[in-house]
């Protein structure tokens, strides 16, 4: 990692060690600190908080760039095409509105994943909007998000494995929102990825 590199994560640490002092958020798989609003924040990882009905290959309704803090990033980026036939189905597509509500029905498309692409503490990657991608962290990871404008997104994506027809508990229920992340599980995240990658 290079002296601006050093630098960075040398100010991200602080943060975290002063973490009960900022306003974070828990977002679906993960806590969140805005640094600056429409532009940068900060990302920790934490499977023990991942909400039950995310969907992990998805797309995003802004590009960004995430340069990453600490930790390992595993991150695969997909393919889409239409069912020719329910049989030849392997996910459910949901399209979701930039507000969060559903846009139509779910309909069954083709997935197929390219490479994986691993990225460790020093490394960056962008992605446009418009890209389905999944990324498999490991806990305590963190990372710098940059958001980019390159792209118009009017809508955002989920997936999730296709079995059969839709029952309710395959049903998607739109954007998970973001709110105000309880005192112990922002010190529990943050003290575990001071602990594991600092």
């Amino acid at each position: 990692m290079g002296e601006i590199g050093k630098s960075v994560k040398a100010m991200v640490k602080m943060i975290l060690q002063r973490a009960p002092e900022f306003s974070w958020e828990a977002a679906a798989n993960r806590l969140v600190l805005t640094l600056e609003p429409g532009g940068a924040v900060i990302n920790i990882f934490d499977r023990r908080y991942r909400h039950p009905e995310t969907s992990e290959i998805h797309s995003h309704s802004v590009d960004f760039r995430s340069d990453i803090i600490a930790g390992v990033m595993r991150q695969w980026r997909y393919t889409r095409t239409r069912a020719a036939d329910e049989g030849s189905a392997t996910h459910w597509c949901q399209e979701v509105k930039l507000a969060g509500e559903l846009k139509g029905a779910p309909f069954a498309c083709c997935l197929t994943n390219n490479p994986v692409e691993i990225y460790q503490a020093g490394d960056s990657y962008e992605i446009t909007a418009p890209e389905f991608h999944w990324v498999e962290p490991d806990d305590g990871t963190v990372t710098l998000i940059t958001r980019q404008y390159k792209t118009s997104p009017e809508s955002t994506f989920t997936f999730w494995p296709y079995q059969g027809a839709l029952t309710v508990d395959r049903t998607p229920i739109g954007k998970f929102p973001q709110r105000q992340a309880a005192e112990d599980v922002v010190r529990a995240v943050t003290c575990g990825a001071l602990e594991k990658w600092f």
